[in-house]
């Protein structure tokens, strides 16, 4: 089964490089800031970074990004399982 992005890329174009591209493009950007930069990268400090509700909270309020979460759900941490895979993934 062949994917239909690299079907329709011509011979010297990269499809990861279009979906990169194309999520630059598209990813919400805070008004009046330009998503232009293919190799900008923003990188957050993870202590630093606000509770994932209160960022859902402040996105809601937002004028610009408005009506866009419609549905939010939360579930209890669980503790992380490990194991060994019975057979090896097929790359």
């Amino acid at each position: 089964m062949t994917c239909r992005l690299i079907e329709a890329c011509a011979d010297d174009e990269d499809p990861a490089e279009l979906v990169k591209q194309a999520a630059r493009d598209h990813i919400p950007a805070l008004p009046g800031r330009q998503n232009t930069s293919s190799t900008s990268k923003v990188v957050v400090d993870i202590a630093s970074r606000s509770p994932m509700p209160q960022i859902i909270e402040e996105l809601k309020s937002e004028d610009w990004y408005r009506d866009q979460i419609v549905d939010h759900r939360s579930f209890e941490k669980k503790e992380p399982q490990t194991g060994m895979n019975g057979s090896e993934l097929p790359f």
